[in-house]
């Protein structure tokens, strides 16, 4: 715990330090810099202020504010190493410099990036995996609708909640997946039933099959209860599974797993217990965690979400680099066992996304085609 404060606190006094800076070079460019000692002062109060109000990641302003200071963080080396090499500044870089210079371009940059950000939040599309098994399926295969991470109340209203379920439904999935983080913290009761309620009116011949995620168990004070969670989504017809293995025909075998935020779930080896491995094991699993246990039980196909892709530049970089899941965003393979995580149809807490789609998934499972 000490290690993580001390983090913290040096994070904060970098963040301190950029904003002074930042302030600084905007004080030269309007002249506070020949003022009175205290007038001097304006940017180290003010780089305090906004490093505490940058403080609360969990808030629009602290996001904005944060990615001021990463781009000047960002610019800061280049346009120190510029000034060293170079003794003139050419013509075309010129009002890109006097843009730095004021303290404007990474609040320029910033307010560019978070307005694509809410941008792309509303701009749900449909991404497509073929994976191919070699295993005895039907020669048709079997298509496969994910929908994760709806963090429903952040983003989606129900019209738009309706008109992505119909596309779901046009589709054509055999069945329909619902991966978790459906609802968090800020969905109320009436958004919770609202929801399932839509999701219920998408049409597959299989079913609906959905697996708890982290933040879809309610909060203390929420205005509903984990009891009344699971009666809106049975009473719609969508079946709930937690660490259990439902063959769905002859050749399909489907197993959802409960979150790892419980502490306490069932090995996989354990669950596919006394099922047929000739079948095609298809897992959920809403963190994308876990690979290495999925490859030795011979899983054939796992399906993720939670990571959100990143949800907001730079997090997807951070995932990536220190391996928070083992999988961020996308299709991978790790032994006999192909992986596919969705970087949801919304995110968390806030309706910014800029290091992925806003997405639903459709995988066709298929017999390896016969070669030529």
């Amino acid at each position: 715990m000490r290690a993580y404060i001390l983090i913290y606190v040096v994070l904060l006094i970098c963040i301190a330090l950029l904003w002074w800076g930042l302030l600084q070079r905007a004080g030269s460019a309007v002249g506070l810099n020949d003022s009175l000692w205290m007038v001097r002062l304006l940017p180290v109060v003010a780089a305090m202020g906004l490093t505490l109000l940058s403080a609360n990641p969990g808030r629009v302003h602290a996001v904005f504010l944060l990615h001021v200071v990463m781009m000047e963080g960002l610019f800061l080396p280049a346009a120190l190493l510029w000034r060293a090499l170079m003794r003139e500044e050419p013509s075309f870089l010129r009002p890109i410099a006097a843009l730095y210079r004021c303290g404007a371009l990474p609040v320029l940059l910033a307010s560019v990036l978070l307005l694509y950000g809410w941008w792309n939040m509303y701009q749900i599309e449909q991404t497509a995996y073929t994976v191919y098994t070699e295993k005895d399926i039907r020669p048709e295969g079997y298509r496969v609708a994910l929908i994760s991470d709806v963090h429903y109340g952040v983003s989606l209203d129900r019209e738009q909640l309706r008109a992505v379920c119909a596309d779901v439904t046009a589709a054509a999935p055999d069945l329909v997946i619902l991966g978790g983080d459906l609802v968090d913290s800020s969905t109320t009761r009436q958004g919770m039933e609202e929801l399932f309620a839509e999701l219920a009116a998408i049409e597959s011949p299989l079913g609906s099959y959905y697996v708890y995620g982290n933040h879809d168990r309610p909060r203390p004070g929420q205005d509903f209860t984990a009891e009344q969670l699971r009666a809106a989504i049975q009473q719609n017809g969508i079946a709930i599974l937690q660490d259990e293995a439902l063959p769905l025909a002859a050749d399909l075998l489907l197993t959802g797993r409960e979150d790892r935020s419980t502490g306490d779930r069932l090995p996989l080896q354990e669950i596919f217990a006394g099922h047929d491995p000739a079948k095609f094991l298809l897992v959920i699993d809403h963190q994308p965690t876990g690979y290495a246990e999925n490859a030795a039980a011979g899983t054939d196909l796992l399906l993720s979400g939670h990571s959100h892709g990143g949800q907001l530049w730079p997090i997807n970089w951070i995932d990536r680099f220190f391996q928070i899941n083992d999988h961020n965003y996308g299709h991978t393979t790790v032994g006999p066992t192909q992986a596919i995580v969705s970087s949801g149809l919304a995110g968390w807490q806030y309706p910014l996304k800029t290091s992925a789609p806003a997405e639903y998934v459709v995988i066709d499972i298929l017999p390896v085609p016969p070669s030529a």
